[in-house]
C-alpha cells in the first residue's frame, strides 16, 4: 500500500486502495473483451480519468522546485504541498508543477495492454513537484507522455536533481 501524507485511518487507506485495485482489475478484464477501436479508445479515457482523479501521492520533488516553493511563501517539507493548495503560493499554477512521474497516457497503456499489474499501476501513480522549466525539458526531450519505464533515468537525463523520500 503507497504512503500517503493525508488524514485517512490505516483502515479507511486499505479499504481505498483495496477497491482502486478491484475496480482497475475488472476495468481491465471488460478491455480486453472489447472489438472495436473506438469502443477500446473510449476505455482508455475511462481509465486514464479514473487514475488521474483518484488519489495522487506527492513523493518527491526537484531540488530547484523546492528553491522556487520557498520563494513562494511556501515553508514546509514540499511533499506535503498537494496539488489544490498550490494556488496559494501559484495562483495560475506557472511557476511550479504537479508532474506525474509515469505519464497517465503510457501507465494507463501499459496496465491495459498488460505489461504491468494492478499493484504496479497504483504503486506507479505518484507526483513529483518540478519547476516549470524543469517541466519544458521533460517535454523538449520526448518524455511528456512516456518514461519508458524508468523515471529517474529520464529525470536524470534531463538534468533534474531530485529530493527522493523513501
Amino acid at each position: 500500500m503507497p504512503r500517503t501524507n493525508r488524514k485517512m485511518t490505516d483502515t479507511e487507506l486499505e479499504l481505498y486502495f483495496k477497491d482502486l485495485s478491484g475496480l482497475l482489475s475488472d476495468m481491465k478484464s471488460s478491455y480486453k473483451k472489447l472489438k472495436s477501436e473506438q469502443a477500446k479508445k473510449l476505455w482508455i479515457r475511462i481509465v486514464e480519468r479514473l487514475l488521474r482523479y483518484s488519489y495522487t501521492e506527492t513523493k518527491d520533488y526537484s531540488v530547484n522546485a523546492e528553491k522556487v516553493a520557498k520563494k513562494l511563501g511556501f515553508d514546509g517539507e514540499l511533499i506535503n504541498l498537494q496539488w489544490h493548495q498550490q494556488p496559494k503560493y501559484d495562483q495560475k499554477r506557472k511557476i511550479i508543477f504537479h508532474e506525474h512521474a509515469y505519464p497517465l497516457t503510457e501507465l494507463t497503456r501499459d496496465f491495459l495492454e498488460g505489461k504491468i499489474d494492478v499493484q504496479t499501476c497504483i504503486g506507479r501513480k505518484f507526483c513529483v513537484w518540478v519547476t516549470a522549466q524543469e517541466n519544458q525539458i521533460l517535454n523538449d526531450k520526448g518524455y511528456r507522455n512516456t518514461r519508458n519505464g524508468d523515471w529517474l533515468k529520464c529525470y536524470k537525463d534531463c538534468g533534474i536533481e531530485l529530493v527522493i523520500n523513501k
